[in-house]
Order: structure tokens, then C-alpha cells, then sequence
């Protein structure tokens, strides 16, 4: 019952940051486990696409980049379930005919969680939730760039990934609630990543679309006329309505357990009252801790839990077992001896303390038996047969 209380909990608040999903899409969930991720994403627009999804190019020498810094810690509380903070600082540089303006600030911070609710070998699905606070809100009458949307957001989403050998498919779905008056998005991505043994390449459709009209639908006028006149007509933040797809790949090596690096970069490919451009970034995760010392390889090519070796620890044994039980006869494998009674035989001996007599010898042969210690008992001898020699007359 409790875990099916933490499961709807976070599908009501379901989470999904809109380019971090792609660069990331999974995540560990061993108990323990102590994450730090420090990630840069740069973007240049020079175009936006209208209402009606044609695009349309900014003013001639106009144009909106920005440099987004993230920073995240998560921890995994316990098995499956992860808390994580972060902080962003964002940089952004508008450019028109008149001047050139800036903004660079502690633009949010965010908190939430995540929670892994079915893993097995080949599949698994996970769910998030993610508050944002908007540090620095909106001011019309300012007259510095926009870094963000200036609202709070309470996000989530549902992710699932299959693991089929090195081809890992994934995909991702769910609501932002923008507060502010502005509009509330559907979020998606869908990509697949190839793994191999330190580096992993692949790639991603992200996007969302407004399925709740913001507040000012039909006066559209009153946030464009601040876009238009500080951040160069550019409609990356504050639009009205926004939906756009975009595309990103990412390359992903890893230099140990613990830490491990990514390229990512991508172009947008549709939408309407939003910005076109391009996009790239690079980050770096730190990791360590984790109860049952999960690999790379079991988190991401199959579930540690309930990945086969061929050789298997018993806890309660030192040292290790070897497992046999692979479908090979043993018995082969055996050391042969030969019975006892090819080259033996058995003789009762008296349990009086005395020497028994010796066998006959053979010409320059001598066995000697030894005495029976224990009197009381009838203890077992063995004497070696030998062929007498008959000599020749």
C-alpha cells in the first residue's frame, strides 16, 4: 500500500526537464548511491517560428544566446527511490540595432525525486517529480535580457527503457504546470542509446506543446512587446503558447565507476512561438557509494539483481563456490582409482599382542608386518600377493 501511495504521488506530479531527459536518461537506483552532475548548454537563435509554425527570420544583425550553467546533487535514499537538488545560472546576451543587452543570474532552484517502480533484465519504468522556483521573476519594465520564464513549475513525468544486449530504446512523457499565468505543457522524448564498453552514443526527440492556453491568449501584444525590446524579438522565454520538437545526440564516455563525462548538441526541428536555433553542451557526473556496488555495465546492460554469473558467492561461506551446475557432467572430470581388491586382500589377524608371521618372501624381498597396537579389537591387514618364482632344474 505504500508503495502504491509513492506511485501515485508522483504520477500526479509527474517531472521533466526539457534537455537535461536526453543527456541523462538513466539514472542509478542501488542504495547509497551519492550523485553530483555539473552540466553547460549553450544555444544561438537567429530565427523564430511563428503561431502558424512557419519560421521567421529575426531582423537583420538581431539575435538571443544563451549559456545555461546546472548544477545537481541526487541521492538514493533507498533502493529505488532518489532525492536530488540543483541550482541554475543563466547567462543570456541579446543583440539588435540599438544595443546589446545582458542578464546573468541565479535564475532557479528545484528539488524532487524520483522513484523506479518495475526493473527486471530487458525493461524497467521509473517515475519524477521536480518543483522549480523561479529566483528572478519577470519585470516589464526592466530593460536587461530575459534568462528565463520568471514561474515557478511543478513538473513530472513516466519514463520506460528496455535493454535489449547494447540497444537501449527509452521514452518519456509528462505535464508541466507553469505557474504565472502562463501556459501548461506536455512534455515527450524518445530516443535510443547504443552502449559498448566505456562509450555510448545515441540519440533523442524532445519537445512539448501547450495544452492549457496562457492567460494572456487573447492580448498576445502585452509579452511580445517586452520579448520584442530586450531580448531582440527572439521568442525563447515568456511566448505565449510555445510548442516546439527539437532534436539532440550525445556521446557518453566513461573514465571509471565513478565518473564518467557527456557531449551533447542538437537543432531545432519544429514548433511555433518559440525559437529556432541550434544547441550544445558538455557535463561531467561524479559518482560513488551504493550498497551493493552496482557497475556501469549492470545498470545499463541488464539489472544487477538479476544478471548471471558463472561463478556465485555464498555469503555465509569464506572465499568463493564454484557453480557446476551448467549442464556439463562432472563425472568426467573425476580422478579414477583403481578397487583394491585388483591388487589386495584382506586377512584376519588375532588380537593377541603379538608380531604376525611374515608372508613368504620373495628372492631379495622383504615385507614386514606391522604388530596390532589395540588387543581388544580385530583390526583389518592387507598383504601384497606375489607370484612365486619356480626354479629351474
Amino acid at each position: 500500500m505504500k508503495k502504491l501511495n509513492i506511485i501515485l504521488v508522483l504520477v500526479l506530479l509527474s517531472l521533466l526537464s526539457e534537455m537535461a531527459f536526453a543527456s541523462s536518461p538513466f539514472q542509478h537506483y542501488d542504495s547509497g548511491r551519492f550523485d553530483i552532475d555539473l552540466a553547460v548548454d549553450y544555444f544561438k537563435s537567429t530565427a523564430n517560428f511563428q503561431s502558424d509554425a512557419t519560421k521567421a527570420a529575426l531582423p537583420a544583425g538581431y539575435h538571443l544566446q544563451t549559456i545555461n550553467f546546472l548544477t545537481e546533487a541526487r541521492y538514493v535514499f533507498i533502493q529505488d527511490f532518489g532525492v536530488l537538488l540543483g541550482v541554475a545560472v543563466n547567462s543570456t546576451e541579446s543583440r539588435d540595432s540599438l544595443a546589446t543587452r545582458t542578464n546573468s543570474t541565479l535564475s532557479h532552484v528545484h528539488f524532487g525525486a524520483d522513484y523506479r517502480i518495475v526493473e527486471s533484465e530487458s525493461w524497467e519504468l521509473t517515475a519524477e517529480t521536480k518543483y522549480i522556483h523561479a529566483v528572478e521573476k519577470v519585470d516589464v519594465t526592466a530593460d536587461s535580457a530575459l534568462n528565463s520564464d520568471g514561474a515557478g513549475q511543478i513538473i513530472g513525468s513516466l519514463g520506460t527503457a528496455f535493454r535489449w544486449g547494447g540497444f537501449t530504446p527509452y521514452a518519456k512523457g509528462g505535464i508541466n504546470y507553469r505557474m504565472e499565468g502562463l501556459s501548461t505543457l506536455l512534455t515527450y522524448a524518445a530516443g535510443a542509446e547504443w552502449q559498448f564498453e566505456k562509450i555510448a552514443v545515441g540519440g533523442a526527440v524532445i519537445g512539448y506543446m501547450s495544452i492549457k492556453d496562457d492567460e494572456k491568449t487573447t492580448q498576445s501584444t502585452d509579452r511580445e512587446t517586452l520579448t520584442n525590446r530586450v531580448n531582440a524579438t527572439s521568442k525563447k522565454y515568456y511566448s505565449i503558447n510555445p510548442n516546439l520538437t527539437d532534436s539532440e545526440f550525445y556521446l557518453k564516455y566513461r573514465l571509471d565507476e565513478s565518473l564518467a563525462f557527456r557531449f551533447f548538441g542538437g537543432y531545432t526541428i519544429i514548433g511555433s512561438n518559440s525559437a529556432e536555433g541550434f544547441h550544445g553542451g558538455a557535463a561531467v557526473t561524479w559518482g560513488f557509494g551504493g550498497s551493493s556496488s552496482q557497475s556501469y555495465e549492470s545498470e545499463h546492460h541488464g539489472s544487477g539483481r538479476h544478471k548471471k554469473n558463472s561463478v556465485s558467492v555464498d555469503p555465509s561461506e569464506k572465499g568463493f563456490k564454484e557453480d557446476v551446475n551448467d549442464g556439463v557432467n562432472q563425472d568426467y572430470f573425476k580422478p579414477v582409482t583403481p578397487s583394491k581388491e585388483e591388487y589386495v586382500e584382506e586377512v584376519e589377524t588375532s588380537t593377541q599382542n603379538q608380531e604376525v608371521p611374515e608372508p613368504p618372501p620373495p628372492p631379495k624381498t622383504k615385507v614386514k608386518a606391522k604388530p596390532v597396537v589395540n588387543p581388544e579389537t580385530v583390526e583389518k591387514e592387507y598383504k601384497v600377493k606375489i607370484k612365486k618364482k619356480k626354479k629351474k632344474k
